[in-house]
């Protein structure tokens, strides 16, 4: 099983880095783990245009078996157990392949957001890159657990 995290900007939180560590190898035990970066594009450009061509950027990235998760605050809220749940869905989707993509500070294009397999969102917070990458490996670790029957969700 392979997880692709395709991500606009890195991380500027250097205290996360450790823990986006942690998250990958543990996440290892299940799936292969890939993060690919995409630099974002100036604040100067503007909003639309910037969109568009980071778009095209991701889906230069993006594995045309993959299913494709888009991380936006108009996604479905889902909780550990909802995200458990749509794993093994989103695997056989993909051909064993996920592909989850976190949008640059101006959010995603909303046509890609459509072209996308699923949506997911955290709800209504504001929250830096490397806070979403934390999140979401941390999930689905989360989700592999559950999965499994192992301890570690609470």
């Amino acid at each position: 099983m392979q997880i692709n995290i395709i991500a606009l900007a890195g991380v500027k939180e250097k205290f996360l880095l450790p823990g986006i560590t942690e998250c990958i190898k543990r996440l290892s035990r299940f799936a292969d783990v890939k993060i690919l970066e995409i630099p974002a594009l100036p604040d100067e450009i503007e909003t639309d245009k910037a969109l568009r061509l980071e778009a095209e950027k991701i889906k230069n990235k993006l594995s045309a078996k993959a299913c494709s998760v888009a991380l936006t605050p108009a996604g479905k809220v889902l909780s550990s157990e909802d995200v458990a749940a749509a794993l093994p869905k989103w695997f056989e989707r993909g051909q064993a392949q996920i592909d989850f993509i976190i949008g640059s500070s101006r959010g995603l294009d909303r046509d890609l957001i459509k072209a996308c397999d699923y949506t997911w969102s955290f709800g209504p917070l504001t929250l830096t890159h490397g806070l979403a990458r934390y999140i979401v490996l941390e999930q689905l670790y989360r989700a592999f657990k559950i999965n499994a029957h192992e301890p570690y969700h609470k």
